[in-house]
């Protein structure tokens, strides 16, 4: 392992580096896996090959702030069961699911807000991604 921050040659257990005192995994100029410097417009290490962290998104072709989670799906479960807090379930949000199905989605306000958040592309899934129509 190497520090993205420096390059420097790191131990698997290690936190720090002891070189610049950076977090092990902050930084985005050196690989972390053999140490060369990365060109920020490539996708992977071209010393290795290993995606780089800016990279990895890119070679998935996913933007990494909009979630997995069908837009469609979400609308269609809002709108017709959004009372029972099902597209909160289904979105990984357990917690606020179990809120809507015992206060019928907070006594309808919450649901109706939630479908409006998902027309607008502005709901999020439990990681913080929205939930984008089109991805």
């Amino acid at each position: 392992m190497f520090c993205k921050s420096c390059g420097t040659k790191m131990n698997d257990n290690q936190i720090v580096c002891l070189s610049c005192g950076c977090s092990a995994g902050t930084g985005s100029e050196f690989c972390a896996n053999c140490g060369g410097k990365l060109n920020p417009n490539s996708v992977a290490c071209l010393n290795c090959g290993v995606a780089s962290s800016f990279g990895a998104a890119q070679i998935q072709g996913k933007d990494s702030n909009v979630s997995d989670k069908d837009w469609l799906i979400t609308l269609l479960i809002c709108l017709f069961v959004g009372g029972l807090g099902i597209h909160r379930f289904y979105v990984g949000k357990t917690g606020t699911g179990i809120l809507w199905l015992f206060t019928l989605g907070c006594f309808g306000i919450g649901s109706i807000i939630d479908l409006i958040m998902i027309l607008c592309g502005k709901f999020t899934d439990a990681d913080g991604k929205e939930i984008k129509h089109g991805k």
